[in-house]
Formats: structure tokens, C-alpha cells, sequence
């Protein structure tokens, strides 16, 4: 598109002027196109507007140089909810538009002459058509520049360094919305919260380049696996047993049962009865093998009868462990 006309107007240099003496800030606020003719030369310093408007577009960046401000915006025929353009038309003249003291006022021109501007042509659904325009103005170092750019297209670069620079950044300011597994109040299946729900939830591995909702919700489904295990061992004070930890205390008691249940006590118990005899005991009777012909281990076997019910208690011993009922109880 080639815009061979182009300058500041009359209007612009007055809006510099005023926002200087007074101190007001002198705002860029659109980019019009029209389909205005030109001829080559032609002096649009005097105007005030375009000679046929078209269309209206946001500014979508700016860039601060020494002694320039660089703009940029999306002309478009489509702006993502609705159409822009429904009639074709060359691009023959955009003017940069500003307000001071909430006057406005066409600061600059930039013609193409003979009809000669770029078509944008009108949107039918999908030929969505974008022309990228950058002005840059030239500025004195007194002036309170302003560009009001809500509702425009972000240019690619502007895109490009600013997710570049989200990269780096900080995250401890943002804000992050998930379902969490330590929430009482939203999460039906592994946090009900109260004493029923101390359930054990499996946690898949944390991975590189997870989402924060992912990674959140990995994390409070931890907290809750802890406190299920805080609920599971109790509040009771266990530093006076072993050395203080749970294994240490577990390991305690099983020694203090091991000497218990001796080899010793076991032949002291095995003296007060006959080998393969019985001691009468009231309704029933008690009976000492030396041996369990079923699991092959030394076995103290009492049977007691109440009327026609019998009841066996086997205390059994080998060289490496003691059993109850076949059930081994301690590990030399």
C-alpha cells in the first residue's frame, strides 16, 4: 500500500499546541480509513477529516522511541464477533485521530493517490483479510503522550514479548481457580471433610510443564492423604516407647511380647501337665501335645469343652518364631 501523501495537519500541530500550554495530556484514540480520492501532491494539511470514512479501528500497540511514539494497528474486515466491512472498498486514505481536552482532532493524513490503496475487501464468512498500518510521530520531550487502545487487535510482536516476558515473570501474584481435593465444600469423591472421610487417594506424579489447576489439585489431594495418615495413628503420646517414633514404639512392643511368649514359659506351662495328658478343668478339659502333627511345630494345645462347645488355643515355637494359632507373632 503505497500512502506516497502523507503529513501532520493544520489540526494536529493546534492539538500539540493547546495540549502543551495547558498541560493536558494529548491522547491517540483510532485509526480511519476511507476510500477518498487524491491525486499525487496533493496538500492535506488543512483537513480536518477523511474525505470518505470507511471504517474505525482501535490502536493495538505503542512503542516509545527517543523522540517518537510508534503505533500500530489491525485493519480488518472481521473482528472476531462481527463484520467490519460488507462492502469491498480501496484503502485510500487513513488518518490518525487524537483528542485533547476531549476535543478531537485528525492529527495526521497519509494518502494513496489515483485509487491506488489496498483493497479490504468485504467479509463473507471466511476470507477474513487483516492490513497491519504503524505510524510513528514524531514528538517534542514536553509533551504527555496518551494512547487509548482498548478494543484493538494485538499486533504479533506485541504478542511475541509479552508472553516472552510472562515466561519469566514472578508468578506469585497470580491468581489460580481449581477444584480441589482439600475443599469440603466442591469435591464430592476424595475430601468430604469429618471423620468419615479419611480414605487413602492415589496421586499421580507431578510432572514438568503441568498446568496450575493440575499441579493445585495433585497438591491438596496430598494434604488430605496426610491428614488421613495423622488420623489413622492417633494423638497419643508414644515418646515414652522406644525411641519416640511409631516403628520405633511398634518395634518395642513386639520385643516385649516376644519375651512373653519364651521358650521358657512355654516349657514352664508344658510341666504342669502330662505329656499327651489333660488337666480337669470345669466342663471341659485341657490338653498338652508336645508337637502338631498338622503344622510340624512344638505346640502347647489347649481344649476347652462347655457342654458342646470346644474351643483350641495352640501356642506353637520354632527356631525362628513363635505362632498363635498358626499365626506367626515374632521373628527371632
Amino acid at each position: 500500500m503505497a500512502f506516497s501523501i502523507s503529513s501532520v495537519t493544520d489540526a494536529g500541530r493546534t492539538a500539540m499546541q493547546i495540549a502543551l500550554d495547558n498541560d493536558y495530556p494529548l491522547i491517540f484514540t483510532a485509526l480511519r480509513s476511507g476510500n477518498g480520492s487524491y491525486t499525487e501532491g496533493e496538500d492535506v494539511t488543512s483537513r480536518t477529516a477523511l474525505k470518505s470514512l470507511k471504517n474505525s479501528f482501535s490502536i493495538g500497540s505503542r512503542e516509545d522511541l527517543e523522540h517518537s511514539v510508534k503505533l500500530g494497528a489491525v485493519l480488518t474486515n472481521y473482528d472476531g464477533t462481527s463484520t467490519i466491512v460488507s462492502e469491498s472498498y480501496n484503502v485510500n486514505e487513513i488518518g490518525l485521530f487524537c483528542t485533547v481536552n476531549n476535543i478531537e482532532y485528525l492529527y495526521a493524513l497519509a494518502a494513496a493517490p489515483d485509487d491506488s490503496g489496498r483493497e479490504l475487501p468485504a467479509y463473507d464468512g471466511t476470507n477474513l483479510t487483516q492490513i497491519v498500518q504503524t505510524w510513528t510521530v514524531a514528538l517534542t520531550n514536553d509533551a504527555e503522550i496518551q494512547v487509548e487502545m482498548s478494543g484493538a487487535y494485538a499486533l504479533a510482536a506485541d504478542l511475541t514479548t509479552e508472553i516472552a516476558n510472562r515466561k519469566v515473570a514472578d508468578s506469585k501474584d497470580n491468581t489460580v481457580t481449581y477444584t480441589s481435593a482439600d475443599d469440603v465444600s466442591i469435591f464430592n469423591s476424595g475430601d468430604l471433610g469429618g471423620d468419615s472421610d479419611y480414605a487413602w487417594a492415589p496421586v499421580a506424579k507431578i510432572d514438568s510443564a503441568e498446568k496450575h489447576s493440575v499441579l493445585f489439585n495433585k497438591v491438596s489431594t496430598m494434604f488430605k492423604n496426610i491428614r488421613t495418615i495423622a488420623k489413622l495413628i492417633g494423638t497419643t503420646d508414644i515418646s515414652a516407647v522406644g525411641d519416640g517414633t511409631v516403628s520405633g514404639a511398634i518395634g518395642t512392643l513386639s520385643s516385649d511380647l516376644s519375651e512373653k511368649v519364651s521358650t521358657s514359659k512355654l516349657s514352664s506351662l508344658a510341666l504342669l501337665l502330662n505329656k499327651n495328658g489333660s488337666l480337669p478343668v470345669k466342663n471341659g478339659s485341657v490338653v498338652y501335645a508336645a508337637s502338631d502333627i498338622d503344622t510340624g511345630i512344638d505346640t502347647i494345645r489347649i481344649e476347652v469343652n462347655i457342654g458342646s462347645n470346644e474351643f483350641t488355643l495352640k501356642i506353637g515355637r520354632t527356631a525362628i518364631g513363635y505362632y498363635i494359632n498358626g499365626t506367626k507373632i515374632w521373628v527371632k
